[in-house]
């Protein structure tokens, strides 16, 4: 007897939506902050780094767990990984 929850594709399901949701609530506290994206892009300035790349962490930080949560896993990695 199968049971519904004893899958790996529920296993996933879990890893997934738990992943996905902490990263996007880390990423709208980090710009809900009084900074924003003024202060990454201030920190960004600091390491000699342009300041339109806080854009970028931006999509890092809350569209890429939001595609996560779609299953847009694939997509998602794209937009959060560095080439450094």
């Amino acid at each position: 007897m199968t049971y519904p929850l004893q899958s790996d594709d529920a296993g996933k399901l879990v890893l997934r939506l738990t992943l996905g949701i902490l990263i996007l609530l880390h990423g709208i506290a980090k710009l809900m902050d009084p900074g924003g994206l003024a202060g990454i892009s201030g920190m960004l300035a600091a390491k000699g780094l342009p300041a339109f790349i806080a854009y970028g962490v931006y999509i890092g930080e809350v569209v890429a767990p939001a595609m996560i949560i779609a299953a847009w896993s694939r997509a998602s990695a794209a937009c959060s990984s560095s080439p450094t």
